[in-house]
């Protein structure tokens, strides 16, 4: 789910990394404003499941755990609990992903990510009236959203033993320095 686009938009090249090796690898890089390189996502070496450029890809690729997969490699959940945890995870990506699509249907080919942030721009409104009418008219898919968001950050990000969330609000899961929540709760609410 890292590689597929629905945890991160992008992974920063470093300026030490072989750039060139992975763009002879296959790798789709871009140039980032400060002149880094960037990796878009989803990957272009994702099929399915696999990275096509395991070898040679880059860092944050290779250093990436997410709370799940530490969890499951301390011996805290078997890997039948993990795998159980991460199909739930796609059933709930899948029913927002088809509710986005029957909402905002010319979203449907842009990745989850992207689409759910064009498409919910307008609570981003300095309007109140827009925000409140784009929050009745879409209460459905902002359920689904938040639990997808909430499921993700606990399942994935979250250290529930000390209480972090700097994966998750780093990612976007969370955000814990923002007054008001997509629901109008307080940021304290939402990270429970």
């Amino acid at each position: 789910m890292c590689c597929d686009g629905t945890f991160l938009d992008t992974i920063v090249i470093a300026p030490d990394e072989p750039a060139e090796e992975y763009r002879s690898a296959g790798l789709t890089l871009k140039p980032d404003v400060d002149g880094t390189s960037i990796l878009k996502l989803p990957c272009n070496q994702l099929s399915g499941c696999e990275c096509q450029t395991y070898a040679c890809r880059p860092r944050k690729c290779q250093t990436f755990r997410c709370h799940l997969l530490r969890r499951q490699s301390a011996g805290e959940i078997s890997l039948d609990q993990a795998l159980e945890i991460l199909q739930q995870a796609k059933d709930v990506r899948s029913k927002l992903r088809t509710a986005l699509d029957a909402a905002f249907p010319e979203l449907r080919e842009i990745p989850l990510r992207e689409a759910l942030r064009r498409a919910f721009k307008p609570l981003d409104s300095e309007d109140e009236n827009e925000r409140e009418t784009f929050r009745k008219k879409h209460a459905a898919i902002l359920l689904v959203k938040r639990i997808f968001k909430l499921f993700m950050a606990r399942q994935f990000f979250v250290d529930r033993d000390t209480a972090t969330h700097s994966d998750a609000a780093t990612l976007g899961f969370l955000r814990p320095n923002r007054p008001e929540s997509d629901s109008g709760q307080s940021s304290s609410q939402t990270s429970r």
